[in-house]
This record gives C-alpha cells, structure tokens and sequence, in this order.
C-alpha cells in the first residue's frame, strides 16, 4: 500500500476571510497590504478570495484603496 501524500495548507475562502478579518483589522497598521492582512490572519488565504474581501470592505466605507499594485507589487488599503 502506498502512503499518502502529506496534505498541503488548507486555503480558505472568502467566508472564512470575512468572518476573521474584522478581528484582524484593529490590529493592522493604518496603511497595509495583503503581506500585513495575512501575517495576522495566521494563514495565507486564496488570494482571489483575500482581494475580494478587501474590495468589500472599502465598497462598504472601511477602507480605501491607497495605491494599487501589479506584479510584484501588492495594492495598498487605509483604514478609514
């Protein structure tokens, strides 16, 4: 029999995002990136699902979008 592979990290979706990001808010700096968001979040979340949260949240007023990225460089979010 053969063993089975070691399970790669869970990646979590957007409900999982929104339901922990409210924690993690307070605790960002007052401009931050997804590098920050994910440091706290203790987890690296699928990266569509992390966007879409955040665009969420300054649709909603809570941020607002400080500089977008491309590339290498990530988009940059204020807290409002």
């Amino acid at each position: 029999m053969k063993p089975s592979a070691p399970a790669g990290p869970v990646m979590r979706g957007l409900t999982e995002i929104r339901t922990d990001l409210p924690g993690v808010l307070e605790r960002l700096p007052r401009v931050f990136d997804r590098r920050d968001v994910c440091r706290l979040l203790g987890y690296e979340p699928k990266r569509s699902s992390l966007y879409k949260a955040l665009l969420e949240l300054v649709a909603e007023g809570v941020l607002t979008l400080e500089a977008s990225g491309g590339g290498q460089v990530p988009s940059r979010y204020r807290k409002l």
